[in-house]
């Protein structure tokens, strides 16, 4: 039903964890259906690495949650994902960082997402929320830089409810979208530089 999923009792989340050189894929198929379906799911924690893996046919392929948990210093880097599907609770985004997004600033901070490649993720995509390359609700400052998006319904899709989206987004290229290239909600100013769409 999950790839790798990682989750514990109190809430804290794992830290120091590596996700290197996988091939996940077929998560949450008939025979195995979840709401998540994720290739890599993190819940809370610190200080995690999710890099070089092959993930395809997955529900949201890397997926950052949390609730009211601390969430520090998360590195998803140099991944191929491909053709990610909408499930039941989930919007079939290639990455996003997501959660409660009442969580306040300081709570999920040193996201950096660069260096992957993303083909074909929202599939089954209904509602505007879905299917997103790159997805954030996170008050907290995110790196974004350096990916390749092919095939999405948006690219790159920010959306923080009571402030403004915060980060620096750079050298992205996007391509063929089906609905936006990016879509920024909530009064924000963004650091915008050198993307190709």
């Amino acid at each position: 039903p999950n790839g790798i999923y990682t989750y514990t009792d109190d809430g804290t989340g794992a830290n120091y964890l590596t996700v290197e050189n996988n091939y996940i894929h077929d998560i949450g198929t008939v025979n195995f259906p979840n709401g998540d379906s994720h290739g890599v799911g993190i819940q809370s924690g610190a200080h995690n690495i999710i890099q070089n893996n092959l993930i395809e046919n997955t529900g949201a392929a890397i997926e950052f949650w949390t609730a009211s948990d601390p969430m520090f210093d998360m590195v998803a880097r140099n991944n191929f994902i491909k053709d990610v599907r909408v499930a039941p609770v989930t919007g079939g985004e290639g990455i996003g960082v997501s959660g409660t997004n009442t969580t306040s600033l300081g709570q999920r901070t040193g996201f950096k997402i660069y260096n992957n490649v993303i083909v074909n993720p929202g599939i089954g995509a209904t509602d505007t929320w879905q299917g997103a390359g790159i997805t954030s609700n996170n008050k907290d400052p995110v790196e974004i830089y350096n990916n390749v998006i092919v095939n999405a319904k948006t690219g790159l899709r920010f959306t923080v409810l009571n402030a403004p989206f915060q980060g620096s987004v750079y050298n992205n290229i996007i391509i063929a979208p089906t609905s936006n290239y990016v879509l920024v909600s909530g009064d924000t100013t963004v650091p915008w530089d050198n993307g190709h769409w």
